[in-house]
């Protein structure tokens, strides 16, 4: 059986991904660096206690992606990821957050932020969240899914159920086994496949997994990590 750890391996290979954590809570800036220092392939290359400090400095760096705190003194998160989205409109930012306040994600949103973890995001997590951010995904923490889900309701896309537990499978790290499972044969499954990369706009296994921790269809204790 195929382990979730091991599918995440055969992403496509990146080189080493610079992050900068902009958050003026050191407990939590240390903390969030210290679970980037666990991952392969990704340095933290600088952090700042503010939005203006990253402004001023975001020059001196060659950066992939942004943690960024939506809160913060003398220019938070919001104004500072209108700035360097303005500036730099491929720039990739997560936002940092402590709050459900519909009224910050919403404006984060708007701003051009592309994900949204909690502060105390366990490290499967902060890797998943960093590599659909990269491909050009969004990703929303599991516990800020209601307000997500909420804003996403009219267009919520309808799944047969056993495309539901196709993904649910395929999201647990089974491939071959799914056939057996399901008592169907591998074209079946293949077809299956390509209707819900339509549907869910993925391009690979990695982004059908994102799809279904973002839309709860699988949650991470399901995982077989």
């Amino acid at each position: 059986m195929i382990l979730y750890f091991q599918i995440l391996k055969i992403m496509k290979i990146m080189n080493n991904i610079n992050v900068i954590i902009v958050e003026d809570h050191e407990i939590f800036r240390n903390g969030l660096k210290y679970a980037i220092g666990n991952l392969d392939n990704i340095t933290v290359i600088a952090e700042f206690n503010n939005g203006q400090e990253c402004l001023d400095n975001i020059n001196n760096y060659d950066v992939d992606l942004i943690f960024m705190d939506i809160k913060m003194p003398i220019l938070d998160g919001i104004q500072t990821t209108t700035q360097l989205i303005k500036k730099y409109p491929n720039l990739k930012i997560i936002a940092l957050t402590v709050f459900e306040d519909d009224k910050y994600l919403q404006n984060m949103i708007d701003a051009g932020a592309k994900g949204f973890i909690l502060k105390n995001t366990k490290k499967q997590e902060l890797k998943i969240a960093i590599q659909s951010v990269l491909n050009n995904n969004t990703y929303y923490s599991q516990k800020l899914l209601k307000y997500f889900n909420n804003q996403q309701n009219s267009n919520k896309k309808i799944f047969s159920k056993i495309e539901i537990e196709i993904l649910q499978l395929i999201s647990k790290g089974l491939n071959d086994d799914i056939c057996e499972i399901l008592y169907i044969n591998k074209d079946i499954l293949e077809q299956h496949k390509i209707e819900l990369m339509n549907k869910t706009n993925s391009k690979d296994i990695i982004d059908l997994i994102s799809y279904s921790l973002n839309n709860n269809i699988v949650t991470f204790q399901e995982l077989d990590i």
